[in-house]
């Protein structure tokens, strides 16, 4: 996770400003709340309901669940922390389901 932090000093009449922007995970990257889940059967389900790409379930592909009518394997691009299909089975609990979510904070200190 990256944050940012920009700010601009100034001097008018006597008095300085100082305008700043604080962002906190600048690139929005979700965190997937393992609390969201109400349960190792909640959390299975739902990594269960993922279309993983083929690399990663080498070694273990026969338990690997999400297979079409012919019962191959069907493969993707999602990762844990997807939400973003209508096949993905979400978490239960939908309250706080990623952690730390982008937060912009815009502020001025004057110094007379």
């Amino acid at each position: 996770m990256a944050d940012l932090r920009i700010s601009k000093n100034l001097r008018v009449s006597g008095v300085e400003a100082s305008i700043f922007a604080d962002i906190k995970n600048i690139f929005n990257v979700k965190n997937l709340n393992q609390s969201s889940f109400y349960g190792p059967q909640d959390f299975r389900e739902y990594m269960n309901s993922l279309h993983l790409p083929k690399e990663a379930v080498q070694g273990w592909v026969e338990n690997y669940e999400p297979r079409n009518e012919k019962g191959e394997p069907i493969y993707g691009d999602d990762q844990p922390g997807d939400l973003d299909a209508d096949y993905i089975d979400p978490p239960n609990g939908n309250s706080f389901r990623y952690l730390f979510p982008r937060q912009v904070r815009l502020g001025m200190r004057l110094t007379f």
